[in-house]
């Protein structure tokens, strides 16, 4: 069952990011192979709801990072075999009862270019599966019966197979005659086509998970624990932006009790990194990844919406207000139908009035807190809802990101903190850049002209 979240989420979560930017997939995509890198972004494009699942990554991911294993094979093996199998066309198949003069000349002049490429292919496979099949013998299980070590235990069976085994072992360290090329062409190409293919699949994998093991140990990242189904819960300990160096950890608790947190805090003062920050952490936990944490808990959920950084829709003729509203329909909508939810929305309603955006911000707000199953962290400058808040529900965890002023200068901390603040320091900041100094010199000198 797919996982619930969508465009708006991912962007605002810079799982993909912009081409050539830093982004969430980046950071893990360490893949040796094409084949590994797309089954890494099918993962992240395509998250599964499966506890499970889940923990059949997690463990396998966590199994590789303590062996600190290195990917075994070449890149180049494998893509010369890919596009040497790409190519069934059972005329293209050499005969070892076939060489003519002709082959036999082009051969000799080194000028027949399928020769060539089918003897480079071949020993492409054998380096291959040799190299591979050392290295699974060199590696313990892990205990799991996942259905990777399935595939893992059908490829060492395929390996060891005494016909297969002999079919490419006589391809490493030898000249190849024509007859052993025809021969492997036949026997790789076409009779034990499956095979390979499924050997291909499992090196994928194998990609996959060494690759995030690799960043999971150098990153120190941690291993999330899936807990029983239940009622909704998040217990995360120090997590924080993987993208942003030097980044602060903070702790979070939701639970049937709290499953709201209203965040307020001042302009700067790091409300939305810290949303981004716990929505990249709770996604990663659902895909089965390690997270940027020390620790974290959690019972899975039916999907993630966040929004962070809504645009409004000219081609829809929607404003920026109006695209907030039907954003918060969708999600309403969703939680309406059952679904088990996860919410992030960054300053709600900013897009119109401080009236309306306030009275709409505390009857949403309310509301959600209400619902069974779904967790919501809100942020809001309007802080003056808390107070209204505070008298109708009785789930709602408040907490801010506090500012100290040096020197007329704000300085944050960027440490979550409970309660409600009343910090405003937008207009400092804009005397600080000095825009309304520019501004009135300007005025000046145009009336001085």
């Amino acid at each position: 069952m797919i996982w619930n979240t969508d465009k708006q989420t991912l962007d605002d979560l810079n799982i993909f990011g912009k081409k050539g930017k830093d982004s969430v997939y980046a950071l893990f995509n360490r893949t040796c192979t094409t084949g590994g890198a797309e089954k890494l972004e099918h993962i992240f494009h395509y998250p599964t709801t499966g506890a499970d699942e889940i923990r059949e990554r997690t463990q396998t991911i966590q199994f590789f990072c303590s062996t600190s294993a290195t990917f075994p094979l070449e890149a180049v093996w494998i893509e010369v075999m890919v596009a040497y199998l790409s190519d069934r066309d059972s005329r293209t198949l050499l005969r070892a009862d076939g060489e003519t003069m002709e082959s036999k000349l082009n051969k000799w002049l080194k000028a027949d270019t399928q020769l060539n490429f089918t003897q480079k292919a071949l020993k492409a496979i054998g380096e291959c599966l040799t190299r591979l099949n050392s290295f699974l013998e060199q590696t313990n299980e892990n205990g799991q019966s996942s259905a990777f070590q399935k595939m893992q235990k059908e490829v060492k069976s395929i390996l060891n197979n005494q016909e297969f085994k002999a079919a490419y072992s006589s391809l490493v360290g030898t000249r190849l005659s024509f007859e052993q090329i025809a021969s492997g062409d036949r026997f790789f190409r076409f009779t034990h086509y499956d095979q390979l293919q499924h050997i291909l699949e499992y090196v994928y994998w194998l990609d996959l998970y060494i690759s995030v093991a690799t960043v999971a140990r150098e990153r120190k990242l941690a291993f999330a624990e899936v807990l029983p189904d239940g009622d909704q819960q998040l217990h995360i300990q120090g997590f924080y932006h993987p993208l942003v160096p030097g980044a602060l950890g903070n702790n979070i608790e939701m639970n049937a009790s709290q499953r709201v947190l209203f965040l307020t805090g001042a302009n700067m003062a790091g409300k939305s990194t810290l949303m981004k920050s716990f929505g990249i952490t709770v996604f990663l936990a659902h895909i089965g990844l390690p997270v940027p944490a020390l620790s974290m808990k959690f019972t899975v959920s039916d999907g993630l919406y966040t929004t962070i950084n809504l645009s409004d829709n000219i081609q829809m003729g929607h404003s920026h207000f109006y695209a907030e509203v039907l954003r918060v329909k969708k999600v309403s909508m969703e939680l309406a139908a059952g679904k088990k939810l996860i919410i992030i929305f960054d300053e709600l309603f900013r897009g119109t009035n401080v009236k309306d955006a306030h009275e709409a911000t505390v009857a949403v707000t309310a509301l959600y807190s209400e619902l069974e199953n779904s967790l919501m962290l809100v942020s809001t400058h309007i802080v003056e809802a808390a107070d209204d808040l505070r008298h109708q529900c009785r789930n709602i965890r408040y907490a801010y990101m506090p500012t100290v002023m040096k020197d007329h200068q704000p300085v944050y901390t960027y440490v979550l903190t409970e309660g409600v603040t009343e910090d405003r320091h937008g207009m400092l900041i804009i005397q600080n850049e000095g825009i309304l100094d520019i501004l009135a010199n300007g005025k000046k000198e145009k009336i001085y002209e």
